[in-house]
């Protein structure tokens, strides 16, 4: 399957659950088939969005998420979030999940203007430890975000974003959704990692997924940066720049940016 083609085909396979805005649901989607963006991904998030009080021109990625509305830029990548816990159940109807501003912290400045499901969806996929099939839920959403630590670089109105939810463990969704559908991961946050993984000893998240999307490359790409909340790390390939976002993480973020091809 061809990169280029890679949402098509991704959408063409979604088991809709519940569909909140049917309107909305099909220019977003015409929309992610269009442009076929490149994922900004962010394991354990919880209900995090962080990232998208953090996205303004010239910020330290070099990326900026995916846009509705407001932003200049005609195309970006798109915040996909996972987290594995009861609470996080899109296969309910009518699920809510209660994202709040409360989640984007304070110090940022940036006010989250109401959060809408679009709708909620199954993908069937194939279990990388029992080989039998698997249903990831795939939730997505639009948010508005209104200011931020840089007031003057959104406009009054704020910026419309859609982004991506998956109740399911982080290495499930890699090796089950993004790396059998090519989907390209440029941007990686490891903040506050833990969770499903400590539950397994053999499994350490900040070490593991860099080494497991270093491996399977050729299907996701070539990660630009990993944004992460320790510093006591080696990722083979990636070095500390000086950009730290201290309001972010267990005792601040940092860029970390490639140092080889």
């Amino acid at each position: 399957m061809s990169r280029t083609m890679a949402w098509r085909k991704l959408i063409e396979r979604l088991a809709p659950l519940s569909v909140d805005n049917r309107l909305a649901w099909q220019n977003l989607s015409d929309k992610l088939i269009k442009d076929n963006p490149a994922v900004y991904w962010y394991p354990g998030a919880g209900l995090d969005l962080t990232p998208l009080a953090l996205d303004l021109p010239d910020n330290p990625t070099g990326e900026r998420l995916f846009p509705l509305s407001g932003q200049e830029q005609k195309r970006g990548i798109i915040l996909w979030l996972n987290d594995y816990a009861d609470w996080c159940n899109v296969e309910q109807p009518a699920f809510d999940f209660g994202f709040s501003k409360d989640e984007i912290h304070g110090e940022l400045g940036a006010a989250l203007d109401g959060v809408e499901p679009v709708g909620s969806f199954s993908l069937a996929t194939t279990d990388y430890q029992t080989g039998q099939q698997a249903n990831v839920p795939v939730a997505f959403f639009t948010a508005c975000i209104r200011g931020g630590y840089n007031l003057h670089r959104r406009p009054e109105s704020g910026d419309r974003y859609c982004f991506a939810f998956s109740a399911v463990e982080s290495e499930a969704l890699l090796r089950q959704v993004f790396v059998p559908n090519k989907i390209q991961i440029r941007v990686v946050a490891l903040i506050r990692q833990g969770g499903f993984s400590m539950q397994r000893p053999d499994f350490k998240q900040y070490r593991d997924l860099p080494g497991i999307l270093r491996k399977n490359k050729a299907a996701v790409g070539r990660v630009k940066a990993f944004l992460v909340d320790r510093d006591d790390l080696t990722i083979p390939g990636y070095g500390p720049s000086n950009h730290v976002m201290p309001h972010w993480g267990a005792g601040g973020t940092r860029l970390w940016l490639q140092t080889e091809g």
